[in-house]
């Protein structure tokens, strides 16, 4: 009999992945660490090649094979677990949850369709919840079959290979009105440097976005003169002229956010970010995520263009 590769080995290859070591692949997974070992043993053989460097009292590290399996595996798990539930029945009953996640602010513009789709159906079951655009841990969570659908802003496919376009985001300075690049008929994007920017923490998702646009158009590297993760605190100080901002373009609609500010008159215009979505290859084929993918694709669109 030839010796294959087991659905269980890559199980235990992506699990050692996810939590870092044998050991705690054991604990999580209820066998012993010898099996462990046993079964990664087993598929590098198949392979013919090693998937960790072994180091002795540390951490596994994956070998440049292993980080190519690592993503493959996860994906034959996932294609393996659509095909038992597509065979069972299960992956055409409404009743299942299905799961999809957005950014706060999109959701903001989908959510009427959505509350028509769901009192239209009401036997279909599913969630969306809000993410701040991790484009790593979206990615582990759609493999882990954690997600159905997410969607994130992103400069271009380059930062979410394999998804699909949606729609743009236009992005816009604003300023108080008693700023001085308010007072300006035109702006060039290189004197904003000139001026303090009031900016989103580091750590946020959306801030290396907007950094990489201001860069684009040479209108990067102006003095921080507050950084946080609150939206609010970041309105305040830009209503107290302590700073401008880069947002997203609709925000101008939010009554009681962005009264009061304008919108500095650019004469090159800061490029778009790109809302794109990221799907289980299963829910591709699953007719009900279609449909609400569909739904929430159109909306935003429309939203966005008009």
């Amino acid at each position: 009999m030839p010796f294959l590769i087991t659905f269980r080995q890559l199980e235990i290859f992506v699990s050692v992945v996810r939590y870092g070591s044998f050991r705690r692949c054991a604990e999580e997974l209820g066998v012993s660490q010898v099996s462990v070992s046993e079964h990664i043993r087993a598929l590098e053989e198949r392979i013919g090649t090693s998937l960790f460097k072994r180091q002795a009292g540390g951490a596994p590290v994956l070998t440049e094979a292993g980080h190519r399996a690592e993503h493959r595996a996860a994906e034959l798990l996932s294609d393996m677990r659509d095909f038992v539930s597509h065979v069972s029945g299960d992956g055409a009953d409404p009743h299942r949850r299905r799961s999809l996640t957005m950014h706060a602010f999109m959701l903001r513009d989908v959510h009427g369709p959505l509350d028509v789709y769901r009192s239209q159906n009401p036997d279909v079951n599913f969630a969306i919840e809000t993410d701040d655009g991790n484009f790593t841990r979206l990615v582990e969570r759609i493999e882990r079959r954690e997600l159905d659908i997410g969607y994130a802003y992103c400069i271009g496919e380059q930062d979410l290979p394999g998804s699909e376009y949606v729609a743009d985001e236009p992005l816009a300075i604003f300023t108080s009105a008693t700023h001085p690049l308010a007072q300006r008929p035109a702006v060039e994007p290189g004197d904003l440097r000139d001026f303090a920017i009031v900016h989103l923490a580091e750590r946020m998702p959306l801030r290396g976005l907007i950094d990489r646009s201001l860069g684009e158009i040479g209108a990067a590297g102006s003095r921080i003169e507050l950084e946080t993760e609150e939206f609010g605190l970041i309105l305040s100080a830009v209503h107290r002229s302590l700073g401008f901002v880069c947002m997203f373009r609709a925000s101008r609609g939010e009554v009681g956010q962005t009264i009061g500010l304008v919108e500095v008159p650019l004469t090159r215009p800061l490029p778009p970010l790109q809302i794109r979505s990221l799907a289980r290859r299963g829910a591709r084929r699953d007719a009900i995520l279609r449909e609400i993918n569909g739904i929430i694709t159109q909306q935003t669109r429309a939203t966005r263009t008009a």
